[in-house]
């Protein structure tokens, strides 16, 4: 066959499919970096829960150290000391769950960019295929 005359129906139809087979192993590359990324979020999230609890703890520990203390010595200024470092530990535990829960939410896990890519590449497949 010449140069200068126009291809197959076979031969468009098979690169076009080559093309489709090359465009859907990137797509699951992407897929993969994706997921990898909303992991991590996902443990980043994790990560942010445990400290959280971790001072939580500890603001129990000091609200009952403090009552404790102030049951022995009722009304002295170190009772009230340790329960204004108890709240503010209370205060920094609540706000890194809360910040670990932001991160856990089930729409984030999803790799959006992915998928839109994916719907994107399915019609421009189906266009070049009719």
């Amino acid at each position: 066959m010449r140069a200068d005359h126009p291809r197959s129906v076979l031969g468009v139809a098979g690169e076009a499919m080559a093309q489709t087979a090359d465009l859907i192993r990137v797509e699951f590359r992407l897929a993969r970096a994706e997921l990898a990324e909303k992991v991590a979020s996902f443990r980043t999230g994790a990560v942010f829960i445990v400290a959280g609890a971790v001072f939580l703890i500890g603001a129990l520990f000091l609200l009952l150290q403090w009552a404790v203390v102030a049951l022995v010595e009722a009304g002295l200024p170190a009772t009230m000391a340790t329960f204004v470092v108890a709240v503010a530990c209370s205060l920094v535990g609540l706000i890194l769950i809360l910040a670990g829960r932001q991160k856990l939410e089930p729409g984030s896990v999803l790799p959006e960019r992915t998928l839109n890519q994916i719907a994107q590449d399915g019609a421009m497949a189906k266009e070049k295929l009719s």
